[in-house]
C-alpha cells in the first residue's frame, strides 16, 4: 500500500473508522454548518468567495462550496483517527516518520448545485529541482455514503511528481502510453482517501439533492507548515 501511495499519489482505504462515528460525525458537522450559516445572516454579515471575504470559522471557496474549521475540534474524529492503527501505520510509513502532525482539520461541504472546482494541488514541491517523498498528505473521510451524483474527489494519478514543464511530461507519458486515467473514487462510510499534498485533484460537481460533508485531516512530518 506505501508504494503503491508513493507511486500513484493516492490511496484508498476500506473500513478503517467505526461506521457509527462516522454518521454522529455527518449529524454534528451539518448542524453546526446550518448554526455558523444563521449566524452569519443574523447578523448580516458580508460573506462572499476566498479567504478575504470569510472568516476563521468558515470560507466560501467557490459557489456553494465551503471550507469549514468551527467546532471541528468538537467531533472527537481526531481521537477515532489516532486509535485506528492501520491509518497510523500508513501515514508514519508514507511520511517515513514515528509519529506525524495533524495541521489542519476542517470540513468540505459541498450544496446541490455546486460545480466542479478547477484542478489543483494543496502545496508546493518542497525542492525546485528534485522530486522528494511526500512530506505532507490528506485524509479525506467522506460523512455519507458517496456516489458520482454527490460530487466525489477526482484525483490525477502520479501529478505529484516533480517537473518544471507539467505539459512535456504529460507527452512523454502518452507517448509511451503510460498516461494513467484520471480516478474518482467513490467511497462508502469508513472509508478514506489518502492522497499527497501535491496531487493535483478537484471535487466534482454535486448533481444530487444532498449536501455531501467531507472531513479534511492534514497530515504532516513534525516542523512543517503550510504558509
Amino acid at each position: 500500500e506505501v508504494s503503491t501511495f508513493l507511486e500513484e499519489g493516492f490511496l484508498i482505504t476500506d473500513d478503517v473508522f467505526p461506521v457509527d462515528s462516522v454518521r454522529h460525525a455527518q449529524s454534528t458537522s451539518l448542524t453546526n454548518f446550518a448554526e455558523i450559516i444563521n449566524l452569519i445572516e443574523t447578523n448580516k454579515l458580508h460573506f462572499g468567495i476566498g479567504v478575504k471575504n470569510g472568516f476563521k470559522e468558515i470560507v466560501q471557496r467557490h459557489q456553494s462550496r465551503y471550507e469549514m474549521p468551527y467546532k471541528v475540534e468538537k467531533m472527537m474524529m481526531e481521537d477515532i483517527f489516532r486509535h485506528s492503527k492501520r491509518i497510523n501505520d500508513l501515514v508514519t510509513k508514507i511520511l517515513d516518520c514515528s509519529e506525524f502532525d495533524i495541521i489542519n482539520k476542517s470540513i468540505v461541504i459541498s450544496l446541490p448545485g455546486c460545480g466542479s472546482q478547477a484542478w489543483h494541488s494543496d502545496g508546493p514541491h518542497l525542492d525546485v529541482d528534485h522530486h522528494l517523498r511526500c512530506h505532507c498528505l490528506n485524509v479525506f473521510i467522506p460523512l455519507i455514503d458517496m456516489d458520482l451524483s454527490l460530487g466525489p474527489t477526482e484525483i490525477r494519478p502520479r501529478s505529484h511528481y516533480y517537473s518544471r514543464d507539467l505539459a512535456k511530461l504529460y507527452l512523454l507519458a502518452h507517448l509511451k502510453k503510460e498516461v494513467k486515467k484520471n480516478v474518482a473514487p467513490i467511497l462508502r462510510l469508513g472509508s478514506a482517501l489518502l492522497f499527497d499534498y501535491r496531487v493535483l485533484h478537484r471535487g466534482l460537481a454535486n448533481y444530487s439533492d444532498k449536501i455531501r460533508p467531507v472531513l479534511v485531516l492534514t497530515c504532516a512530518k513534525p516542523g512543517f507548515k503550510d504558509l
